[in-house]
């Protein structure tokens, strides 16, 4: 009996610590923060400057090849800006400086956020990642029955009969199912449920046509 009392007190120790998993919600959970990716627009007037000063660039003549190739690097804007007269250009040379610096603040204040929540999560586990072992609670459990088994050898003979006995009892209960589903009263009885169910059916459905048609 005292090696049964210290078999519960050790199942019990080890389902109230904290490595035995018990479902439970999480309130108030943070998540991952996402990663800073540049928007379209941005993409957009970066096209447009470039291809700004591809288009308009005269000297010195080495950098006109540059211009154009950072232009096509960075793709063809949707709509470039213009610049046939000395005022469109002065106009568009303006509006792209500003465009891109508004641009560059938004982007270094997106990172100082994202560096904020790294900085508040740093060194702390991302949950799903990496592999589960066995806890405090689980690992309890399986030193409990090895030392059970080791004081109290019987066990495992018991624990075994049960196994026998339970995937014996399982076999015979399939058996007598599939026994009793091929069987012709069975079948007669299938047979006549599913005669009961057309019958209703059918009168079902002719009071909705008689209905429709009153």
């Amino acid at each position: 009996m005292k090696t049964v009392y210290l078999f519960l007190v050790i199942m019990i120790a080890a389902l109230v610590s904290p490595g035995c998993s018990i479902t439970s919600k999480r309130l108030f959970t943070a998540k991952v923060p996402e990663p800073i990716s540049k928007p379209a627009p941005q993409t957009e007037r970066e096209r447009q400057a470039a291809d700004l000063i591809a288009r308009e660039i005269r000297t010195p003549v080495v950098l006109k090849p540059v211009a154009v190739a950072l232009s096509q690097s960075m793709g063809a804007p949707e709509k470039p800006l213009p610049s046939s007269t000395p005022e469109e250009l002065a106009s568009s040379a303006s509006s792209s400086t500003t465009d891109l610096q508004a641009s560059i603040v938004a982007m270094q204040k997106q990172i100082v956020a994202l560096n904020r929540n790294l900085i508040k999560y740093q060194g702390k586990e991302i949950e799903g990642t990496g592999f589960s072992i066995l806890g405090p609670g689980m690992a309890t459990i399986v030193i409990g029955l090895i030392a059970l088994g080791v004081i109290f050898p019987p066990v495992f003979t018991v624990l075994a009969f049960m196994y026998r006995r339970l995937k014996a009892t399982a076999a015979t209960v399939v058996d007598q199912i599939e026994v009793a589903a091929n069987a012709p009263e069975t079948k007669e009885a299938v047979a006549k449920i599913k005669s009961n169910l057309s019958s209703a059916m059918d009168a079902a459905h002719k009071r909705v046509v008689l209905d429709l048609k009153k």
